[in-house]
């Protein structure tokens, strides 16, 4: 849809519904709501969690964040209101004390938005970021013929076939998929599952200054959770591999239990050039300053089951694309959906996350050749022209715009498209 046909077109009331809204691990929605407010849109916001306190809302909350106690009354009628639940689809169905637990948090917050949606009176599509409880939650608040639609980021698009899966998924109107490896991964079990690839948004630092590299200094950012699955081990080991040319300084932005992995691994450094810095997780603006001296973006993920699919995996790194649009040279492996972003010697260096020794090679040479100024100018443009506000929020407002329509054709969902 033109950007034109999107101003003259009015949009429904869009409500979000996210696990924690605004968060600093959750930037992307805080983007991609402001996006649509350029727009025109009115977007409110429900979140599972409370957010920090420091952190500045993109949209006015539809209803206050529930703690337990605000919750309390809604989970009693949530237990009330048994029987009735039990005929609401379930994403999930799990056993044991904390699934019950989680199913009636779910169906508290579901009955409290509910309401909310009712007292709001006007035209609306709920909108639920991650294939999880916000589906739930967005699922179980809305009225048969208001339009739900998911946006699918990565590990969440694995659910193996199931009657449950399908039915909840039955009741999802129309799917937004974070890339073509999420879309392929949840329809090769669900192939019924319709809807567009619309990646997250990325948020457009000013250009940095082009940076001089220093002949033995290497300078390196990763900006990932500390976390098994982003290849921290394998970081670990091409960075000690470049120290052996120089001296190595290794930013990371993030937290996660692989911390104390890391601490112990720059205790026992010995004389390795390597300087570890580790300044946790950052508000998204301090994030994006570590980028300003960086000779190069190291992210390793790792690749799980088949090619071209997000099983237990990452969909496109939000973090690759600022490093990208900010001009640094990125060096990655082609897990999930990353190479729809990052082509090899096209926009950034892929390799296997287990070559150390090719992966120090890259470090050294980024930014530092003709060949790998023009990857950084190429990757740099791809990203302010395919994954801008803009032109993200003008195909995601056509999507949204038209599952209210859908919606009232039929609210028997994915399975009509």
């Amino acid at each position: 849809m033109a950007d034109a046909d999107d101003r003259r077109t009015p949009l429904p009331v869009i409500v979000t519904v996210s696990a924690v809204h605004p968060s600093y691990s959750e930037t992307f929605v805080s983007n991609e709501i402001l996006a649509l407010r350029e727009r025109g849109a009115r977007v409110l916001s429900y979140s599972l969690r409370r957010p920090p306190r420091d952190l500045v809302r993109a949209a006015e909350h539809i209803a206050p964040p529930a703690g337990f106690l605000r919750l309390l009354p809604w989970a009693v009628l949530a237990a009330v209101a048994r029987p009735r639940r039990l005929r609401v689809p379930r994403l999930r169905r799990r056993r044991g004390l904390r699934a019950a637990l989680s199913r009636w948090a779910v169906d508290a917050h579901g009955l409290r938005l509910a309401r909310a949606l009712r007292r709001l009176g006007e035209e609306h599509v709920l909108h639920a970021h991650f294939l999880a409880h916000t589906a739930e939650v967005a699922v179980r608040a809305a009225a048969p013929t208001t339009p739900v639609v998911v946006t699918v980021h990565a590990g969440d698009a694995d659910l193996r076939r199931s009657e449950d899966h399908r039915a909840f998924l039955g009741r999802v109107t129309a799917f937004r998929f974070a890339s073509e490896a999420v879309r392929r991964t949840l329809r090769a079990d669900h192939p019924e599952a319709g809807g567009e690839v619309i990646p997250c948004l990325v948020h457009l630092p000013p250009r940095r200054t082009r940076l001089q590299p220093l002949p033995d200094r290497l300078r390196v950012v990763t900006v990932a959770r500390l976390i098994e699955s982003k290849g921290y081990e394998e970081m670990m080991s091409a960075i000690e591999m470049a120290s052996r040319r120089g001296q190595v300084t290794w930013t990371i932005v993030g937290e996660g239990p692989v911390r104390d992995r890391i601490e112990r691994w720059q205790r026992d450094a010995g004389g390795r050039n390597v300087t570890t810095i580790l300044r946790g997780a950052l508000p998204h603006a301090d994030a994006l300053s570590a980028l300003d001296d960086a000779d190069a973006f190291l992210l390793l993920p790792r690749m799980y089951g088949e090619r071209g699919t997000v099983r237990d995996g990452d969909g496109i790194p939000v973090a690759l694309m600022e490093a990208m649009a900010r001009g640094v040279p990125v060096v990655t492996t082609a897990a999930g959906g990353i190479p729809e972003l990052v082509e090899d010697a096209l926009t950034g260096v892929v390799l296997d996350g287990d070559d150390a020794a090719r992966l120090a090679d890259a470090l050294w040479e980024a930014g530092r050749t003709p060949l790998s100024q023009a990857i950084v100018e190429r990757a740099e443009r791809r990203v302010r022209t395919d994954y801008s506000p803009a032109t993200v929020a003008s195909r995601l407002a056509g999507l949204l715009g038209g599952s209210l329509r859908r919606g009232e054709q039929s609210s028997s969902g994915c399975g009509a498209h």
